[in-house]
């Protein structure tokens, strides 16, 4: 999921992409040179909606990306060596196996508490405003 500031540095750059295209679309349209005034405010807008559409489409991070790579990666080797090892190797691997099932579990209970604060922020911010 999108961070706050890395939220904010994605719409600063998807700000002057989506007022390039809207530039470019409005002279090809033909549009009137008053509502060229506009463009910017719009462009904003539509960078804006255009990462809340990646964020509840749940885009992953690249952290989120690099450890399910990580994990998976480290498991299939694990899996490998255990083809060829002896029982005492066995059961190493097989506890670290364990391990590895161990902190999918942990980051998986992490993002959901987090997921829960940012709610229970967002809830606290909202009744303030009231």
């Amino acid at each position: 999921m999108i961070q706050q500031s890395k939220y904010v540095a994605s719409q600063a750059w998807c700000t002057p992409v989506a007022n390039y295209l809207l530039v470019k679309t409005s002279a090809y349209v033909g549009l009137p040179t008053d509502f060229n005034a506009f463009l910017p405010g719009l462009a904003v807008v539509i960078a804006h909606f255009f990462l809340l559409l990646l964020t509840f489409v749940n885009v992953p991070s690249i952290e989120d990306v690099r450890f399910k790579v990580d994990v998976a990666r480290a498991r299939k080797s694990l899996i490998k060596m255990r083809g060829n090892a002896s029982d005492a190797e066995k059961e190493s691997i097989d506890n670290a196996l364990a391990v590895l099932r161990s902190k999918q579990i942990e980051k998986t209970l992490r993002d959901v508490d987090h997921s829960m604060e940012l709610h229970k922020h967002s809830l606290q911010n909202d009744m303030e405003s009231m």
